[in-house]
């Protein structure tokens, strides 16, 4: 069960992929931990408190990240406002409104990962 809840908060189709770039014969990320964070995450089902429950706020995937020392539940009030910061400096806040979207959005996403 574990795993499962990994790849689905992680890589759904919505996020970006970045992989380390070499420059000056050592690999690092190009943006970043910040800039990282925000665009390979996603939220998914925010506004479902039972969801947000069973899996302890797990679907807040972005402020999970990024605020590692802050108790999950805390996770729904801080989270419109790393979202308005994050648009407001122009950075991605990915978000998806359901858990079967972020469900069916996962299942694309290793279909089309199948193909490579």
């Amino acid at each position: 069960m574990t795993l499962f809840w990994m790849t689905a908060k992680d890589y759904l189709q919505a996020s970006a992929f970045a992989a380390p770039i070499k420059s000056e014969g050592k690999m690092h990320m190009e943006d970043s931990w910040v800039i990282h964070e925000l665009g390979n995450t996603t939220n998914f089902a925010p506004k479902n408190r039972i969801l947000s429950w069973f899996i302890g706020g797990l679907n807040f995937q972005i402020e999970h990240h990024l605020f590692t020392g802050i108790c999950h539940v805390h996770y729904p009030k801080i989270a419109p406002i790393v979202k308005s910061t994050a648009l407001a400096f122009g950075l991605p806040y990915h978000e998806q409104e359901t858990f079967m979207k972020a469900l069916l959005l996962h299942a694309k996403m290793l279909q089309l990962l199948g193909k490579e």
